[in-house]
């Protein structure tokens, strides 16, 4: 353990004070002028504090304050859904999620965790959901869960298809530190896609090569070519 004295540094001695300048004195009150040099991020401190009067007495008791010092902010991050990502009544969207801190003192740690949701956040208009209904915004909701794992459900959440969503998260620790902001951009789709075979033709063939066809579905916005298809035959 060491002692701060102003002008010296840290000693180890534990009768070390520093006497408050007549000037920052006050009958009732006082202050002492923090010198930056003894803060050091992830520190723990302890601020005590004794009285002296005009007969030289020192009070017996003393005024004692333990504190930590942080000034590394907290990590958070979007785990589903995933960022890029398509979801569907048969591929349900969920929302939850991580934070993350590295300091190891006390009092140190992830305080809060917000979520905001928005309808459309590459529209003219974007919308932000409320708790109860997607309205202007920005609006922020307190995410649910731990701060360690949080996540956030609302049965009054509903999804719009062919719409694009966004999920922001955010995290501040106990000192009021932020963690940079954390988004997942989805669709949410739910019509099925469609096939056509073109080739052969109805009827009867002498021979072929190849079956072929087209395929579409209405994806985030436009309707694009399919991914996969399927082929079943009988004889």
């Amino acid at each position: 353990m060491s002692y701060w004295k102003h002008g010296s540094g840290w000693l180890s001695s534990a009768d070390t004070w520093n006497t408050i300048l007549a000037t920052n004195t006050w009958s009732t009150s006082w202050y002492y002028q923090v010198d930056g040099a003894m803060l050091v991020d992830d520190m723990v401190y302890t601020v005590s504090a004794r009285s002296l009067d005009y007969a030289g007495n020192y009070s017996p008791l003393y005024s004692t304050y333990t504190f930590t010092f942080d000034q590394t902010a907290p990590s958070v991050n979007v785990v589903s859904p995933a960022d890029g990502g398509s979801y569907s009544a048969i591929k349900p969207v969920t929302i939850n999620g991580t934070t993350g801190n590295s300091q190891a003192s006390i009092n140190t740690g992830v305080s809060t965790v917000a979520v905001q949701i928005i309808n459309s956040p590459n529209g003219s208009g974007p919308t932000y959901f409320d708790g109860n209904s997607f309205v202007p915004g920005p609006r922020w909701l307190a995410a649910q869960g731990t701060a360690a794992n949080w996540n956030y459900a609302s049965a009054n959440l509903t999804w719009t298809n062919t719409t694009q969503y966004r999920i922001n998260a955010e995290a501040t620790d106990f000192a009021g530190n932020p963690a940079t902001i954390n988004t997942a951009t989805f669709s949410y789709d739910i019509e099925k896609p469609t096939s056509t075979i073109s080739y052969p033709l109805p009827g009867y063939t002498t021979g072929f090569t190849q079956i072929s066809g087209t395929a579409s579905d209405q994806r985030y916005g436009v309707r694009a070519a399919g991914y996969y298809a399927g082929l079943s035959a009988t004889r």
